[in-house]
């Protein structure tokens, strides 16, 4: 390495010229110190001062101090060049001087000597050799700037750091020449502290600044091609004064492959021709125990969103369908709505009204002389749709979706009034095995348990909705129903006090509920098989899932 120093820098800093970065900022912060005009001290020089400005502007910057380290090193072999040409002059000459010496002593010898003494031989010189290149100048190394050893591949890298201040975000550079390990180093640092602080900035281009710079850095830092290309070159000019041109002619070969330069091709046309490049493996490729530390964070979020978008996914699966029917459904949930709460309830929108006779049919207009359409008994609902018309019919709709005309003089106005009425329909209380409904019969058995504190209502309903089976079960009590069809059913119970048979309600604390899934009863099970009952404790998850909340009003329309 060049010892000399043209413009003084390393001088005026009072450092060596194989100083690493550190050392520069060191030696620089303490000049400052003393030079400082404003300080006061015995030792305050303004121009001395800008001296050392002016150094640390070159020495700080990896580029500018490698040129000029170049610059010396230049000018060093410049001075040894002329140095060996007036060696080689002053030689010459005395080579001459020695010869015409010997000559005039060869003209004054008499005749009577013997004979002469051989003249002797001019001083051999070495000639260079057929194709023998020319040495090239001697390049000081170029150091990393972290740990100050001398890589065979470095490069000039620069890194992004960003912190939030809340209303604005500071954005820091980190350049300078790198070895992979010191790089590796570098950005997992930059990219930590960006990670950690770089979010914390109101305005937008905090967190936008935060990503880029993590994705940045991830990639290896930003790379210029022209300054990388000065950088290697000058390598490759340091290892070949080293004496290792096989390195020389791979670290040129990677210059040019960034930047073509005649320079360059001079320098690989040299080295091929004293030794063959020697391969080295590529430490940028991206990857490595850095890149790994920095995408880390990055799989965490993603390991996140898998296991949550997993969680939803199973969570939609197991309760999609009943949060939807509950949330698209006009009836609340939760909490279970009593019989007596529907009695005080304001009337809904719909005009509904009740069935007061024992039975009545629905005809399609409003005439007795007009087809049936539905037959309509006591204590069912229907929903006037229409004004009276002539006769004292009125339009009106059933539970089962039918169109139709009653007399109005069957119907009575108001929930109220129909809740009396299932109330006074309270009587002895059922037995447990009671079957108030069976719309069709089977081989198959159903054993339903109630350990609750109050009695049971069960129903079996077809997926049409239509009940199949009507059966109460008293309270801590167990009933084996017989005859059950095949099909698939959803069984809705409700328990509570004061049962009445005439409206199908407890007129007490009631409260339903549905099982989500449905039970199923096949045909092709075996004989054997359909005389083992199937076994269902109410409230608790079964073979049809777990219970959800049924408004009392949906329980009784059969």
């Amino acid at each position: 390495m060049s010892v000399r120093d043209v413009k003084g820098y390393y001088a005026s800093l009072g450092v060596s010229p194989d100083a690493d970065a550190d050392t520069i900022r060191r030696a620089y912060r303490s000049k400052v110190k003393q030079l400082h005009p404003d300080s006061g001290g015995a030792s305050a020089d303004a121009d001395a001062f800008q001296t050392v400005n002016a150094a640390y502007t070159v020495l700080r910057d990896p580029e500018r101090r490698a040129a000029y380290d170049d610059l010396n090193a230049t000018i060093d072999q410049a001075e040894k060049e002329k140095q060996r040409q007036r060696e080689a002059q002053a030689a010459a000459a005395a080579a001459a001087a020695a010869k015409t010496r010997a000559r005039s002593s060869r003209a004054k010898t008499t005749a009577h000597d013997t004979k002469p003494g051989p003249e002797p031989p001019p001083k051999a010189q070495a000639k260079p050799q057929t194709g023998e290149a020319k040495p090239s100048p001697v390049f000081a190394a170029v150091h990393c700037d972290r740990c100050g050893r001398i890589p065979a591949q470095p490069r000039y890298l620069i890194f992004e750091q960003v912190i939030g201040m809340i209303w604005r975000s500071r954005r820091t550079e980190i350049a300078g020449a790198f070895c992979r390990r010191c790089a590796d180093i570098t950005a997992v640092k930059a990219s930590l502290i960006t990670w950690l602080l770089g979010w914390w900035s109101i305005v937008p281009f905090g967190p936008y600044r935060a990503i880029r710079a993590i994705v940045r850095n991830l990639a290896g830092g930003m790379r210029p091609p022209e300054r990388n290309a000065r950088l290697l070159a000058r390598q490759a000019r340091a290892f070949y004064g080293m004496g290792r041109s096989d390195i020389a002619g791979t670290l040129a070969m990677q210059a040019y492959a960034m930047k073509p330069d005649p320079e360059v091709r001079r320098i690989i046309e040299l080295t091929d021709a004293v030794r063959k490049p020697l391969r080295l493996k590529d430490r940028w490729q991206l990857g490595g125990w850095g890149f790994l530390v920095q995408a880390m964070p990055i799989g965490l979020i993603i390991a996140l969103v898998i296991v949550e978008t997993a969680a939803l996914g199973a969570w939609v699966a197991r309760n999609g369908a009943s949060w939807l029917e509950a949330t698209t459904s006009s009836e609340s949930p939760a909490p279970p709505m009593t019989v007596a709460d529907h009695a005080t309830m304001p009337d809904a929108e719909a005009d509904l009204r009740f069935v007061m006779v024992e039975s009545a049919k629905v005809r399609e207009g409003p005439d007795e002389s007009l087809a049936v359409v539905a037959t309509v008994r006591q204590g069912d609902t229907v929903e006037v749709v229409g004004d009276v018309v002539a006769g004292g019919w009125v339009p009106v709709k059933t539970t089962d979706g039918l169109w139709g005309h009653l007399p109005a003089d069957v119907l009575t106005p108001g929930k109220a009034a129909r809740f009396a009425w299932c109330r006074d329909g309270v009587g002895p209380r059922p037995a447990t095995g009671s079957i108030f409904a069976q719309a069709a019969t089977g081989d198959h058995r159903l054993a339903i348990v109630n350990r609750g504190a109050t009695d049971a209502v069960v129903k079996l309903r077809d997926p049409g909705e239509h009940t199949v089976l009507t059966v109460f079960v008293r309270s801590n009590s167990k009933v084996e129903v017989e005859r059950v069809p095949d099909g698939a059913y959803a069984v809705d119970y409700a328990t509570g006090t004061g049962f009445s048979p005439r409206c199908g309600i407890f007129v007490d604390e009631m409260e339903a509920w549905r099982y989500p899934d449905a039970l199923t009863f096949g045909p092709a099970a075996p004989p054997a098989d359909r005389r083992v009952p199937r076994q269902m404790a109410l409230g608790d998850a079964g073979p049809a899932g777990s219970p959800r909340p049924l408004s009392p009003e949906r329980f009784t329309v059969d």
